[in-house]
């Protein structure tokens, strides 16, 4: 929650703290038009995508006898093809993005425009009680929808039976919680910290490892953390050193979506400094 919190002044809208893709085997990756939320560890878990229909693969699931199961609400009907554009930005390059009060030190130059070398360092001190900071190896990949107007009011018409679905499948969560993605910036390998006041002034560093970097149990990383005290920070994907992705670029380090508010008739959108509107 507090990198979540931290990480919106970088206006790329909610942070993940868990980049890596949640859920049944169909959810490679986030994509526009998911409905979904976010668990407790900092994951997006789809529900379903509301750009595809019952029978599309990525609302199915196999079961072991070999029968699919639609993942959908009862009465679903996906958004309508002229409502799905969406477009891509340039890519963001590789390197870090840090929360405001986060500053880098011993600045060098890492980063060869499309990916971090190894042995780059990044030395970061957060000088406030409390910050976060994000890495990342390679570009980000940028996607969003086009027809905003159109998601906000396909959510205001189906967000009911969502969350009576997400009951149904045994989610642990309320109504305010399910987020429409509208938009995601997806990467290939990351590293991310969290300051609190026990680390406000203490330096902390990051490495970049070589291509063959492997430590214990056969998992391969990018590189690692270094600090002295003991501060939230994590790096990945953790893989095994064996396996590799049809789509390396699955990894969501932000999303962008729309969420009803507590009060039912105001939708928020998920972007720094954005107010809730009143739809009543």
């Amino acid at each position: 929650e507090v990198y979540a919190q931290e990480m919106y002044s970088i206006r790329r809208g909610l942070g993940l703290f868990e980049p890596n893709p949640a859920g049944h085997e169909n959810f490679d990756r986030v994509r526009v038009g998911d409905v979904g939320y976010v668990g407790s560890k900092g994951s997006f878990y789809r529900l379903f995508n509301a750009f595809h229909a019952s029978e599309h693969p990525i609302n199915n699931r196999q079961e072991l006898d070999g029968t699919s199961i639609s993942l959908v609400p009862d009465g679903f009907q996906p958004l309508p093809v002229n409502r799905r554009e969406t477009s891509t930005s340039e890519p963001l390059i590789p390197g870090v993005r840090k929360s405001t009060g986060v500053r880098q030190v011993g600045v060098q130059a890492y980063a060869t425009g499309v990916a971090m070398g190894a042995g780059a360092r990044i030395r970061l001190v957060c000088e406030r009680r409390r910050g976060a900071a994000l890495i990342t190896k390679n570009i980000i990949k940028c996607e969003d929808a086009v027809r905003e107007k159109a998601l906000k009011e396909y959510m205001l018409a189906n967000c009911d039976s969502w969350h009576e679905f997400a009951i149904s499948e045994g989610r642990d969560i309320q109504l305010h919680d399910i987020i429409l993605v509208t938009g995601c910036d997806l990467t290939t390998d990351w590293a991310m910290a969290t300051f609190n006041e026990r680390s406000s002034g203490v330096e902390v560093s990051f490495e970049v490892g070589s291509p063959s970097l492997v430590v214990s149990a056969g998992v391969s990383l990018w590189g690692k953390w270094s600090s002295t005290v003991e501060i939230p920070y994590r790096c990945g994907p953790i893989l095994p050193s064996t396996e590799s992705l049809t789509d390396p670029f699955n990894q969501c380090v932000f999303i962008r979506g729309y969420r009803i508010a507590r009060r039912l008739f105001w939708l928020k959108k998920l972007s720094a400094a954005a107010e809730p509107k009143d739809f009543d």
